[in-house]
């Protein structure tokens, strides 16, 4: 049973009219009283003890059967239109002794019309858009539109260019070759000639020095 039903029959089933729906937002536990205040899908009567004289549940998204609400005999008025109900049309609606207008339309009732309402010449009685015998059964209402699921995550294959890593640090450089040693002493002919003289004068000056040593 879902929580319409509960309510509805938590409705019919109390004296004074209190419970607390589930399925809706309410400023109070009572449908009539504050009268100033009464719950907008119910319309009630005035007087010591209010009773509730009209159903408005129109557009509300119901789905399953109707629940037993026939102790609520003080309706005047049921409207249950643009919902999906369904199962067959009880026979308690046509127990209520002032009911006047009864909106079943675009349901999914099936089966026949109770006599008790049929036969009723005072009873506004609208039934159709339903799956009662002898009509053709309209196409179920479309399930409630799903919230995509996030795209999947992909892994590329594809290769791409990736960018060079920075040079290393100054203290992480790869050091430079060792110089070639066979370059050096191959220099011009001028800087061998140099290098003879200056070999000349340093063994002669040394030997300078040795004479003065030895022959003061």
């Amino acid at each position: 049973m879902g929580d319409w039903e509960t309510t509805i029959e938590s409705v019919a089933s109390s004296s004074y009219l209190f419970f607390t729906p589930s399925w809706l937002t309410l400023p109070h536990n009572n449908p009539c009283l504050p009268l100033s205040s009464s719950w907008e899908w119910v319309q009630c009567s005035t007087g010591n003890i209010p009773r509730i004289i009209a159903l408005n549940l129109s557009s509300f998204d119901l789905v399953g059967p109707l629940p037993d609400c026939s102790s609520m005999d003080a309706l005047v008025t049921i409207d249950l239109h643009d919902n999906s109900l369904n199962g067959p049309i009880p026979d308690f609606l046509g127990s209520f002794p002032n009911l006047k207008r009864l909106d079943l339309s675009n349901n999914r009732f099936n089966g026949t019309i109770p006599t008790s309402l049929s036969k009723n010449k005072k009873l506004e009685l609208v039934v159709t858009g339903n799956c009662l015998s002898g009509m053709s059964c309209p196409p179920p209402p479309p399930p409630p539109p799903k919230t995509p699921p996030p795209p999947p995550t992909t892994t590329s294959t594809e290769t791409t260019e990736t960018t060079p890593p920075p040079p290393p640090y100054n203290n992480q450089r790869t050091p430079p070759p060792p110089a070639d040693v066979s370059q050096f002493g191959s220099g011009s002919t001028d800087d061998s000639k140099n290098n003879a003289l200056l070999s000349i004068l340093v063994a002669a000056t040394i030997q300078a020095l040795l004479l003065i040593t030895y022959f003061p």
